[in-house]
């Protein structure tokens, strides 16, 4: 798969000796390589990772909680001590094996020891093959914000496997489906439509292919805007209002995935884009009827309304009232634009809660 993007990828059916031969190239194999796992990542994955590739010794092994409170300073601050405690090194390797917290923890973890060390994502979840383990965004969540601490620092190498997504439950891969989505609709009409396709028609298994259209399609806007001063932005579509939700979940104690949010966030935003005059009636039709149907929608009260405001405005895209929002302008097609009509922030929200 061609990904214009400044490290390795591995996928397809040689995606395990290929990786291995890069490890032993890059002289990896000559000291401790960490793993960074999550407690699922490690009874469902990490078999099938050391069993393909046996030659790899000298393993640590990282191990925290799973759920979206691990991605927190705390967390790091014990990860960087257990590093220094076993002797890492600048050059020693970090293999980030889990679903988007693990790669966006671990890609954090391994930009900040000692100025930077290399590491590696090999993504479990869809979320993550398509999405998490990409761009180099790194990050842990801070004062019930999510991703406020952050670096962009890229891996030297991805890892590609669909065999990960057979340990997922299908409600898990649904989710998944959000971000695919929406790179469809900021970038790749036929790509939604085939989704969309997928979605109604029920499937066993995702196609490799559509795994790797899905991260195509984000690797190029990324090489093409790499710190995130304009073209990068679309790929935010869904998620200040998906972030914002999250949040709320996260203090309501509500277990709401990322990708749930982000599909409550498109269908606002959508909404949005309507009201501007930006996207038309039939396509936001569309967008309805894609995403509706398919995820389950996440119920909140009028009285989150305010909390749900301050943490879109609290958007690390937004200035004050202001919001820079990734607007679609047909399914394909998106704009960014900024919105400071706080009103209008309200009716979607009211729109999504009353659907």
């Amino acid at each position: 798969m061609e990904i214009p993007l400044p490290h390795a990828v591995f996928s397809g059916p040689n995606v395990w000796e290929d990786f291995e031969v890069f490890l032993h190239d890059k002289g990896y194999l000559n000291s401790k390589i960490f793993i960074l796992v999550d407690a699922n990542s490690h009874e469902n994955c990490l078999p099938t990772f050391l069993g393909h590739c046996g030659h790899i010794e000298n393993i640590e092994i990282l191990e925290i909680e799973p759920g979206e409170a691990s991605k927190c300073l705390e967390i790091a601050q014990q990860l960087w001590a257990t590093l220094a405690e076993l002797g890492a090194h600048r050059k020693t390797l970090l293999i980030n094996l889990g679903g988007g917290m693990i790669t966006d923890l671990g890609g954090f973890l391994a930009a900040t020891y000692m100025r930077g060390i290399p590491f590696v994502n090999i993504p479990t979840s869809l979320l993550g093959m398509v999405d998490a383990a990409w761009g180099g965004k790194t990050g842990i969540d801070f004062l019930g914000f999510k991703n406020q601490i952050g670096t962009f620092t890229f891996p030297v190498a991805v890892c590609l496997s669909g065999e990960f997504l057979e340990t997922l439950p299908d409600w898990e891969l649904v989710a998944g489906f959000a971000e695919m989505l929406k790179h469809g609709l900021i970038a790749d009409a036929s790509h939604f439509y085939e989704l969309a396709a997928l979605l109604d028609q029920g499937f066993d298994a995702v196609p490799q292919h559509i795994i790797e259209n899905s991260a195509a399609i984000k690797a190029k806007i990324v090489a093409a805007d790499t710190h995130e001063k304009n073209l990068r932005m679309l790929l935010n579509a869904g998620h200040t209002v998906g972030h914002a939700l999250e949040s709320l979940g996260w203090m309501q104690e509500r277990d709401w995935l990322h990708g749930e949010a982000v599909a409550a966030g498109l269908l606002c935003e959508g909404y949005i884009a309507q009201e501007l005059g930006m996207l038309t009636a039939p396509s936001f039709q569309i967008l309805k009827k894609v995403i509706g149907p398919h995820f389950p929608k996440l119920p909140f009260e009028e009285a989150d309304i305010p909390f749900l405001l301050q943490a879109i405005q609290h958007d690390k895209k937004s200035a004050g009232a202001t919001v820079q929002l990734p607007l679609l302008t047909g399914i394909g097609t998106a704009e960014i634009v900024a919105v400071d009509d706080t009103e209008l922030l309200v009716r979607a929200l009211n729109f999504y809660r009353q659907m």
